[in-house]
């Protein structure tokens, strides 16, 4: 399984440029690259085992159970990443052991700009990689989590990008 695939909170970015145009719209005639691809992964890793096994002790439904199971082990997800060292508690969680998808969201929306600015870095610092002011597009995926502007949007400012790049 390839990194940023599957997991929690991934960021897969990648930093593309045009060669000899650097006006607000890139010369269709002239090649378009895609410079570095860089991923992000959070900190914390977690098995999928343990997880479904932490998942089930919250129910004794027995439906409940069976679906769990499959969703678990149907996956094709060994280990997940994310910003989140432990599962129903911590600061995200009421006394229920619950969290709001609003509560989930603002967390994903902090974390991943964060991570976003990380691996830009990495991107722009790498040798050979283009200047700020040489970055055309940014193409963002994450599969965790929704915000409008996006972390792509707070990339051109985080990493001093034209204010013209695209974002895909």
């Amino acid at each position: 399984m390839a990194p940023g695939q599957f997991g929690d909170y991934s960021t897969d970015i990648a930093l593309c440029g045009t060669q000899g145009n650097l006006g607000p719209l890139p010369d269709p005639a002239l090649p378009s690259f895609i410079n570095r691809i860089e991923v992000a992964l959070p900190r914390f890793v977690h098995r999928q085992t343990d997880l479904e096994e932490l998942f089930l002790s919250r129910t004794q439904d027995r439906r409940v159970r069976m679906m769990l199971r499959r969703s678990f082990r149907g996956s094709g997800i060994d280990t997940r990443h994310s910003v989140c060292d432990r599962f129903f508690s911590g600061d995200l969680y009421d006394s229920s052991a619950r969290a709001t998808t609003g509560e989930r969201n603002r967390l994903f929306i902090r974390e991943a700009r964060e991570l976003s600015r990380q691996v830009g870095e990495r991107l722009l610092e790498h040798p050979g990689s283009p200047g700020p002011e040489e970055i055309t597009h940014i193409v963002f995926a994450s599969c965790t989590g929704l915000s409008n502007p996006g972390p792509d949007f707070h990339l051109i400012g985080d990493l001093g990008l034209r204010p013209d790049t695209q974002r895909y």
